[in-house]
């Protein structure tokens, strides 16, 4: 049997069809071979702002489409010539004279000779998940952006397998690699044996949860300084490394130039780009160049009468104070170590400060000269990659990782006074059948609009998370049993009502809640809730069913 619509009779009357797709909120018309209309549904009205009547008899060319895409239609009718279903996405013209974007699945309709009568297309509105695309990728676009924007730095996101996850910057052209080549690819195929020997140390330190940094000069022209960066999943164990790589071989000339002479050495410290600051072993301010004065939004004359110090962040002095303490001692010559300064409105800019110790003849110190690049850009990069890592890439609802850490805290917290919340466990019912009936697609569309409508519903406090394809745990904290319980239908009934604005066929929602209970462990809770669901699918599904230890609450 070929694929298509068959019927068994004569096609249905209008009134027929129309009965049968007036509930449909996406827009149904049926067509002659050649595209005419033969039927549409009432959903036109909502969709288009025009009635049934003013598309039967017409092709969509000549009603709603516009010019541009109808040769999107005509391709379509000539591929059903020979298969029996395309889809496409094209855009229509309303009253209101907005254009909408419908993605459109049109199949041949057949009778019970195999012969085609006709043609059945359902079009859903798909304007505000485009939308939602573009923005997403113009997002991750802007990103890479910044790392591709500033000179010399690479960014990697490397896992315990020590494999690369991501990859990004305009530095990855000096070692002759693009991103996309580095993706899920061994450290050993993307770096020189010798490199990686150098880096395991500290890849294994920030593994271990500690950061660090370090200088290579392997490559020969170039310097880089290299930091290790520990990304903390929820759980708290280290799963992933950030690598930030920032070539500075114009740095190291610069340094080269102090070293030849003074005259270099002032015509290289005032004209560089990069902020620089000379100051006495007391930490008094000699000298700045005029980098240095824009990054800080401070006047040369205020920055000579104090000190560097007085610019650091509280919770970096300590830490500066020893790191000072340890360079003019004689541990170390040189130092890179990030920090945050503070300007004069209290904004914070995060900054990368090399530190250089220049002495006397005798070995004693005279003055350092610090380098300060600002790396805000790259922590608010940073923070955008871990918060990717604590959502669903589908519905943007946290995932299981979240779960773990919320439930550990909440509990924590709950055991010191009366069970205040709970835990509901989703599981939408005979989802497998919509997968099958509508496509993946379509399935993905259900997921993300239920989760759009849940969030409406939920407070900033509650949690929602996807746990499975089409299950969800959502955590209800600080709330009474009953006002958890109001919350947990209604979040019920919205996905009844979500599930049937994407597909048009009424399906149901599986629910089981178990409250918060003083010393209870975070699993215990779940197989509570667990077990709940299941008594709600027992039940006949499409219902919340509380545990019933819970009812006397």
């Amino acid at each position: 049997m070929t694929q298509g619509f068959i019927t068994t009779r004569p096609l249905a009357t209008h009134e027929e069809l129309a009965a049968m797709f007036g509930a449909s909120a996406d827009l149904i018309t049926l067509h002659e071979l050649d595209g005419t209309v033969r039927l549409a549904s009432e959903s036109c009205r909502t969709i288009l702002g025009l009635a049934p009547e003013g598309l039967i008899g017409r092709t969509p060319a000549e009603t709603y489409l516009y010019a541009e895409d109808v040769p999107v239609l005509a391709a379509a009718l000539d591929r059903l010539r020979k298969s029996d279903s395309v889809q496409f996405t094209s855009r229509a013209r309303t009253e209101a004279g907005k254009p909408e974007w419908l993605e459109t699945k049109m199949s041949v309709v057949r009778d019970p000779n195999g012969s085609a009568t006709g043609l059945l297309a359902i079009s859903r509105v798909v304007t505000d998940r485009l939308e939602a695309d573009r923005r997403l990728h113009a997002q991750l676009e802007r990103y890479n952006q910044l790392t591709d924007a500033i000179p010399g730095m690479t960014v990697w996101i490397v896992d315990r397998d020590l494999r690369c996850r991501f990859a990004a910057g305009a530095g990855l052209s000096s070692i002759g690699l693009d991103p996309a080549s580095c993706i899920d690819r061994p450290l050993s195929e993307l770096l020189a044996a010798d490199r990686l020997l150098a880096s395991r140390p500290h890849l294994d330190e920030a593994f271990a949860g500690r950061s660090s940094a370090e200088e290579d000069t392997s490559l020969v022209g170039h310097h880089f300084w290299l930091q290790y960066i520990p990304v903390p999943g929820p759980a708290g164990s280290v799963e992933e490394v950030l690598v930030v790589t920032l070539e500075v071989t114009d740095r190291e000339h610069t340094h080269e130039a102090l070293r030849r002479s003074e005259a270099s050495f002032s015509s290289a410290f005032d004209s560089s780009p990069i902020g620089m600051v000379m100051t006495a072993p007391d930490g008094s301010v000699l000298r700045v160049n005029d980098a240095f004065c824009d990054l800080s939004q401070r006047p040369r004359d205020e920055l000579h009468r104090g000190t560097l110090l007085e610019l650091v962040h509280p919770d970096d002095v300590e830490s500066s104070q020893e790191l000072t303490g340890k360079m003019l001692a004689g541990a170390t010559r040189t130092a890179m170590t990030e920090k945050r300064l503070l300007r004069p409105d209290q904004s914070v800019v995060h900054v990368l400060m090399s530190t250089t110790v220049v002495r006397d003849e005798a070995g004693g110190p005279l003055h350092l000269v610090t380098q300060v690049l600002d790396v805000t850009d790259r922590r608010r990069l940073e923070a955008y990659l871990e918060e990717l890592a604590l959502r669903d890439p589908l519905t943007g609802a946290h995932n299981r990782r979240v779960l773990d850490v919320e439930l550990a805290r909440r509990l924590a917290v709950e055991s010191s006074g009366p069970p205040r919340g709970a835990v509901v466990l989703f599981d939408i019912d005979h989802f497998k059948e919509v997968n099958d009936t509508f496509g993946h697609q379509i399935g993905d569309d259900v997921l993300r609009h239920l989760v759009a409508a849940w969030r409406h519903r939920l407070r900033r406090a509650d949690v929602l998370v996807r746990t499975g394809g089409d299950e969800f745990v959502v955590l209800l904290g600080d709330a009474e049993p009953g006002h958890a319980e109001l919350v947990a239908r209604d979040l019920v009934e919205l996905a009844d009502e979500a599930i049937l604005t994407v597909t048009g066929v009424a399906t149901s929602v599986s629910a089981g809640m178990a409250l918060f209970r003083p010393d209870e462990d975070p699993d215990k809770l779940l197989r509570r809730a667990d077990d709940a669901l299941y008594l709600a699918k027992r039940a006949g599904r499409g219902r919340l069913m509380v545990d019933p230890a819970d009812l006397d609450q």
